[in-house]
């Protein structure tokens, strides 16, 4: 089964054949042989997604497209079932349509040779017909119009008004200096969070939190309430394991990460990770 949790819908390509004409958000994929696939998803927002899926063998599996804590789409398999969904369409995997990538297509003709032509001369006399420039020092506008190709540049002036006394006076206020990558690490724990909330998987909460822990870093306290965000205790001895192996300056916390342990044996094991 796949299914469009990010409500945009898709037509499916599978091993290069179109499955559906109309557009959907979930489809129950029938007679598909075990093995390795390659799935294109033509997706309604014009952000197609190619992924590679290995079904190892024969069963009901479950992919899902969501977006991961970057607003970025991926596919991110759910797990295997003994039954299909009864509130999806079921169709049979079939070699009737071949489907063409249309960019593919695009780099072909692009590859061909064009023949050049020459610029209309009377295009590029009217681009060049007016270039304003503004002169501060008496308060006008200079703007060069060329009549006539072959005569010189004829200059016309355009007074637009004098400054007043309180045009001259600027009332400057202190900007707070800010950093950049200090904006964009508050931007992505931010969007990680919100993330986390609206999704209900615990499964996907960990691993969209382990993928922002591979490309940012985390702060004691911002560590602290995502731990705080999950239901489980095992789910949070896994994220503060790969949280501290990537930051060992976060073991200074120790007490303020054990807190938010539910059980007493998950906190022994826990204390196994600040040694």
């Amino acid at each position: 089964m796949l299914e469009d949790e990010t409500k945009t819908g898709f037509k499916l390509v599978v091993d290069g054949y179109l499955q559906n004409e109309q557009s959907l958000k979930k489809v129950n994929l029938q007679k598909l042989e075990a093995g390795n696939h390659e799935l294109i998803f033509l997706m309604d927002d014009g952000q197609d997604l190619h992924r590679k899926i290995n079904l190892e063998q024969p069963a009901h599996y479950q992919y899902v497209l969501q977006h991961n804590y970057k607003g970025e789409r991926k596919l991110r398999f759910r797990g295997s079932y003994s039954k299909l969904s009864q509130n999806a369409l079921v169709l049979d995997f079939n070699r009737k349509m071949k489907y063409q990538d249309i960019t593919k297509t695009i780099a072909m003709i692009d590859s061909l040779p064009h023949f050049k032509t020459k610029p209309d001369p009377t295009v590029a006399l009217k681009q060049a017909e007016i270039s304003p420039i503004k002169d501060s020092s008496r308060n006008e506008v200079t703007s060069f119009v060329n009549t006539d190709p072959s005569s010189e540049l004829k200059e016309k002036i355009t007074p637009i008004g004098t400054f007043t006394q309180a045009d001259t006076i600027v009332e400057k206020t202190p900007v707070k200096e800010t950093s950049p990558e200090r904006d964009q690490s508050e931007s992505a724990f931010s969007a990680l969070q919100n993330s986390i909330q609206l999704n209900s998987f615990e499964f996907d909460k960990i691993q969209m939190i382990e993928e922002f822990l591979a490309a940012e870093k985390i702060k004691p306290l911002q560590l602290e309430t995502i731990l705080k965000e999950l239901k489980y205790d095992q789910s949070r001895l896994q994220v503060l394991k790969t949280a501290l192996s990537k930051q060992a300056e976060l073991k200074v916390e120790k007490a303020l990460f054990l807190a938010t342990l539910d059980y007493e044996l998950s906190r022994q094991k826990a204390e196994t990770f600040f040694q």
